[in-house]
């Protein structure tokens, strides 16, 4: 017996028909099926990666979008909450200015009524003004407490003087405050 190797025979016509089939082409070493095989895989491959990097983007950009959102609303919530602060802090302080304002100046008026109240007490009359005085130890009395409640530093009546009562003015004021004691010095 012969020792020969069984080949199949191919006719050429079919040989020239099986060329294009992917199970019989030899490229490198591969059939055409293993090629084709290879070819779509690595086909699919790259698609599912442009799939998973599209997705990873599409998921990014949506993370950067709501970061972004966030961040923004973040700072407008902030921003009027602190001017929402800053502006109730400011009427705060404002309220206070504006009592205690008003309390000095209400006190002090209260404290130039009483003096001129007291004034009017003692020169009822037109016609007394100006050689009309307070006698000191009453209105000493008087306004001591005056300057600590009203916070003046001090309380004074100053009648209107024609030039032509001037010299009766100063000549009266001097005979007063001599009799009384407590003339100015100086």
């Amino acid at each position: 017996m012969s020792s020969t190797k069984h080949q199949p025979s191919v006719s050429t016509d079919a040989h020239q028909h099986n060329k294009h089939h992917p199970v019989n082409n030899n490229i490198h070493g591969q059939t055409s099926l293993q090629h084709y095989v290879h070819s779509s895989f690595t086909f699919a491959i790259n698609e599912e990666h442009l799939r998973f990097f599209i997705l990873r983007l599409l998921v990014l950009l949506c993370l950067v979008i709501t970061t972004i959102s966030i961040g923004y609303g973040s700072f407008v919530v902030l921003s009027r909450l602190q001017n929402d602060a800053q502006k109730e802090q400011y009427y705060s302080v404002a309220r206070k200015i504006e009592s205690s304002t008003v309390l000095s100046v209400q006190s002090r008026k209260d404290a130039l009524l009483l003096t001129s109240g007291l004034a009017l007490h003692f020169c009822p009359n037109v016609t007394n003004w100006p050689n009309c005085a307070i006698p000191y130890h009453l209105f000493d009395t008087v306004s001591s407490p005056l300057h600590r409640i009203s916070m003046m530093r001090s309380i004074s009546t100053a009648p209107i003087v024609q030039p032509s009562q001037l010299a009766e003015f100063e000549a009266f004021n001097y005979d007063y405050y001599v009799k009384d004691g407590h003339y100015p010095s100086g």
